[in-house]
C-alpha cells in the first residue's frame, strides 16, 4: 500500500510538472508573438542595402532575444528583457513623437529633446508591458 501511494504521488507530481511546463511555454510563446509584433513597429534593424528600417530582421531579432533569455510568463520582464536592444536609442520611435503631438516645429531642435526622447521610450515601454499583459490574461 506504501508503495502503491508513493508511485500514485510521483504520477501526480510528474503530471503536475508537465502541465506547468506546457502552461510556461504556451505563455512564452504568446510574448513572444506579441512583442516581436509589437515592439517592431518601429524597427530598430536596419536593413544594409537600403538603410531603412528592418522590420523583419526586428521582429527576428526580438523572437531571438526573447528565446535565449525566457522562457518569459511575466509581461514586464519581457518587455525588460527587449528593452536595451528594441526600446532604448532606437531612432525609429522618434516617429511616435510626432505622431502623437503637434509641436508646430522640428521637436529635435527642443532644448529638452533629450528628454523628450527618453520619456517617448518610457511611455512606449509600459504600453508595450500594459497591452502584453492584457494579451496573456485576456483583461
Amino acid at each position: 500500500m506504501k508503495n502503491n501511494n508513493k508511485s500514485w504521488i510521483h504520477q501526480l507530481s510528474e503530471s503536475y510538472i508537465r502541465h506547468s511546463l506546457n502552461e510556461n511555454s504556451d505563455t512564452h510563446q504568446k510574448i513572444v508573438d506579441f512583442l516581436a509584433d509589437g515592439a517592431s513597429q518601429y524597427p530598430h534593424k536596419i536593413n544594409k542595402k537600403t538603410f531603412r528600417p528592418d522590420k523583419e530582421a526586428s521582429a527576428a531579432h526580438i523572437r531571438e532575444i526573447l528565446n535565449a533569455t525566457g522562457p518569459h510568463t511575466d509581461a514586464a520582464a519581457a518587455v525588460e528583457a527587449i528593452r536595451p536592444h528594441a526600446i532604448d536609442g532606437n531612432y525609429s520611435l522618434e516617429d511616435r513623437i510626432y505622431e502623437r503631438g503637434d509641436y508646430g516645429f522640428d521637436v529635435s531642435e527642443h532644448p529638452h529633446y533629450q528628454d523628450i526622447l527618453k520619456a517617448n521610450e518610457e511611455n512606449f515601454a509600459f504600453g508595450l508591458t500594459n497591452d502584453l499583459h492584457g494579451h496573456i490574461t485576456g483583461k
